[in-house]
């Protein structure tokens, strides 16, 4: 009788190949869910840079006085220096433009843009930085600039 006596130690070999079963259709499956939810809400680094590359654009332009800050009319893409990626084997480009705009027009819910050659000066100008990232996605950057009175 001890020949079939039930052995209290350890697993059996059904129990274990059962398990490794289980585990083989479940983290699959799980590890599938989670990476969508990861990918799905994080910014990729590239968007981080994009923005990153018009905020440097908008420095320049702002670290003028108002007067000094040229309005042009949108300019053609431009490589950005040092933002050549290996990964994808491109750069990142951008453009900008800068207009008068008439903050006190209400019939439109954006700024209004004026003619270049506005007369009187406004005392409002918009900067628009646009990136085409890697993706050939575009991300656009506005700042709305004031001629403040010197006090």
């Amino acid at each position: 009788m001890n020949r079939f006596r039930v052995n209290s130690e350890g697993f059996t070999l059904v129990e274990l190949v059962i398990t490794i079963l289980v585990g083989a259709i479940i983290l699959p499956a799980s590890y599938l869910a989670i990476n969508s939810v990861f990918m799905y809400f994080s910014a990729p680094d590239y968007v981080v840079k994009a923005k990153f590359y018009a905020e440097k654009k908008l420095a320049e332009f702002t670290r003028y006085p108002y007067s000094n800050i040229p309005v042009t009319d949108e300019t053609a893409y431009e490589t950005i220096a040092g933002s050549y990626d290996d990964t994808v084997k491109k750069y990142f480009y951008w453009k900008w433009k800068v207009k008068y705009v008439d903050p006190y027009d209400t019939t439109n819910p954006y700024f209004a843009e004026l003619p270049n050659e506005t007369t009187p000066v406004p005392d409002y100008k918009i900067i628009t930085v646009t990136i085409k990232a890697l993706d050939d996605s575009e991300y656009a950057v506005p700042l709305l600039v004031t001629n403040r009175p010197k006090q």
